[in-house]
């Protein structure tokens, strides 16, 4: 058995949280792009966790209550972590709508689907981006 990845995953994790920043700021307005930017950074912590997950997949498909379920099949918990977490992104960029942003006049605002589906399937194709970009990190250590 393989040994679990976890430097590389947070690594790849905070690229993918970035991009996500970056289409939240988009999709809000350059108006509330400080206020979006403060929000946004909470989108990190999932994103991090579901990107040391995805790059540890066997594990996961290993433990005792996925066996013998539809999950055990890894490309169903690729999927199942893709809904997931599109579900998780989108239903923080609501409420941040309906929360903070409603003062910014951004009530009802959040992230479209289309992108909040891109992050989802770049946390997930994660460990397959890794080998071509990994040499750009050879400076952080544990990598």
């Amino acid at each position: 058995m393989a040994e679990m990845v976890i430097i590389p995953a947070i690594v790849m994790g905070v690229l993918v949280g970035i991009i996500d920043m970056f289409f939240m700021i988009k999709d809000e307005g350059a108006m509330a792009a400080g206020t979006v930017l403060s929000k946004s950074l909470r989108a990190f912590i999932p994103i991090i966790i579901f990107s040391i997950v995805a790059f540890n997949l066997e594990f996961v498909g290993a433990m005792d209550f996925i066996k013998g379920t539809f999950f055990a099949n890894l490309n169903a918990l690729r999927a199942g972590l893709v809904v997931l977490l599109a579900i998780i992104i989108h239903a923080r960029s609501a409420a941040y709508g309906r929360g903070a942003g409603a003062g910014l006049g951004l009530k009802g605002s959040h992230e479209r689907w289309l992108h909040v589906f891109i992050v989802a399937g770049l946390v997930v194709a994660g460990p397959y981006i890794w080998p071509m970009i990994e040499n750009y990190f050879s400076w952080v250590p544990g990598v």
